[in-house]
């Protein structure tokens, strides 16, 4: 997908695996614009710099299952919406 100019120098995409260039300022250690980061390269870099703290597994799965509920919550309110968006026209 093709990626537009938007105000003050930002590069905005529309494709999820696209580099990523937050903002191309001025007087950056780079030069003129800084490097493009992929989405995993800002992960492998955030995962070296932030400190982990261990997980035991009735964290994870306590996790798990709070993130199963929320999608679980977002598929009703997505369904709903369409079956009434549908049932509307």
């Amino acid at each position: 997908m093709r990626s537009a100019a938007g105000s003050a120098g930002i590069t905005i995409s529309r494709s999820r695996s696209s580099r990523i260039i937050s903002w191309s300022g001025h007087g950056s250690a780079w030069g003129k614009k800084a490097p493009a980061l992929t989405v995993p390269q800002v992960r492998l870099l955030l995962q070296a710099v932030l400190p982990r703290r261990p997980r035991d597994i009735s964290t994870v799965l306590h996790h798990m299952c709070y993130i199963q509920q929320q999608n679980y919550a977002a598929y009703l309110s997505h369904r709903t919406r369409t079956l009434h968006r549908h049932d509307s026209s």
